[in-house]
């Protein structure tokens, strides 16, 4: 059998074979080089993008760091949660006048306070300034005071808090029935540094 090509069928055959190589052409050489490209493109358009957000941070690096020279500047020893005052006594001072507020604010009564002495040595001014404190009040001026002298400004610790109901209330008819307690605590706050070198 002799097969021969019709001039028709050698041209269709040869458009097929040009076809071909072609595609073959284009799978071999020119797909990895257009991929190879698209993922370059992928990888420098995030790039850019990241380079945007790095400028736009470094931009602003300035700034954020000239608001913090000047928070820090304004930051006194009282923001820190020390007390006020460049000795103890100075500062036990603060400390009954601040309970005095908390304590009456709240509507409280205040029936004493007492400062205590330094534990141990007199130079060592790391001890904490301790105040003896004695209050009546309600379940809910407890609450009040308490959550106020330990959250608030300077920092202070209570210590030794001691509850009881008080004696001698006299039930009377109509009249919703009082939970005055007496209270007593101890409380504590702490010099600056720089206050107890210099002591």
């Amino acid at each position: 059998m002799n097969w021969r090509l019709t001039p028709t069928h050698q041209r269709i055959a040869a458009v097929g074979l040009v076809v071909v190589l072609l595609g073959l052409f284009y799978l071999v050489l020119v797909s990895p080089v257009v991929a190879l490209y698209q993922e370059y493109h992928e990888d420098i358009a995030t790039e850019e993008e990241r380079v945007v957000r790095y400028e736009r941070v470094a931009g602003k690096f300035k700034q954020i760091e000239g608001q913090l020279a000047q928070i820090d500047r304004q930051i006194s020893g009282q923001e820190r949660g020390y007390l006020k005052g460049n000795t103890r006594s100075l500062a036990a001072a603060e400390m009954q006048e601040h309970v005095k507020r908390v304590v009456e604010s709240n509507g409280g009564r205040l029936n004493s306070i007492q400062i205590l002495p330094g534990k141990g040595d007199e130079e060592d001014q790391r001890a904490p300034v301790s105040l003896k404190v004695q209050m009546t009040g309600s379940t809910e001026t407890v609450q009040k005071v308490f959550y106020n002298l330990e959250s608030g400004l300077p920092r202070l610790f209570l210590d030794q808090v001691y509850l009881r109901g008080r004696a001698g209330y006299q039930f009377r008819p109509g009249r919703p029935q009082a939970d005055e307690l007496d209270i007593r605590f101890t409380l504590q706050g702490y010099l600056p540094a720089t206050t107890r070198q210099a002591g």
